[in-house]
């Protein structure tokens, strides 16, 4: 299950709020923790789908390197908003956050505003799997971008 790939989130949501501290981590793990706990139309996903797992060979486009989840469709673009991991131009820029959003929304059928909420919940868990280096900052900027465009667009 989903909620399973987030226990890193969780878990460093439950030390923040134990150290009296409201962060992002604690504001993530509360909108992933609703959005499980309200799921609706779960499917098959990646887990970690994104650009260089993408290919086109002899037998046409694939996708590789499955992790394997169960969770609603959305968690399974959010990861995309992170990517290409050397272009942090293109993933802080709000207009093609929003931009994103709506695309993943009309092929997926899914709200933007959940979407969105996917995304920045999933770069939040992202940066505990990275905590204490540079991986860690790049993932909450990306989250807080995200959650701007969320605030401000939507």
């Amino acid at each position: 299950p989903i909620r399973d790939r987030f226990a890193a989130l969780f878990q460093r949501a439950r030390d923040d709020q134990n150290a009296g501290c409201q962060t992002d981590y604690v504001h993530a793990a509360i909108i992933a923790d609703q959005m499980m706990s309200n799921a609706s139309e779960l499917r098959g996903l990646h887990g970690d789908l994104h650009h260089e797992n993408i290919m086109f060979s002899s037998r046409g486009w694939l996708v590789i390197d499955p992790v394997g989840l169960v969770g609603e469709v959305g968690f399974g673009a959010a990861n995309m908003f992170y990517d290409p991991a050397d272009r942090d131009d293109l993933c802080l820029d709000p207009r093609r956050i929003a931009q994103m959003a709506d695309a993943f929304s009309r092929a997926l059928d899914v709200d933007p505003r959940r979407l969105l909420d996917q995304a920045y919940a999933y770069g939040c868990l992202s940066a505990a799997w990275n905590a204490d280096g540079e991986e860690e900052q790049r993932d909450l900027a990306i989250a807080a971008a995200i959650k701007q465009v969320r605030q401000t667009s939507y």
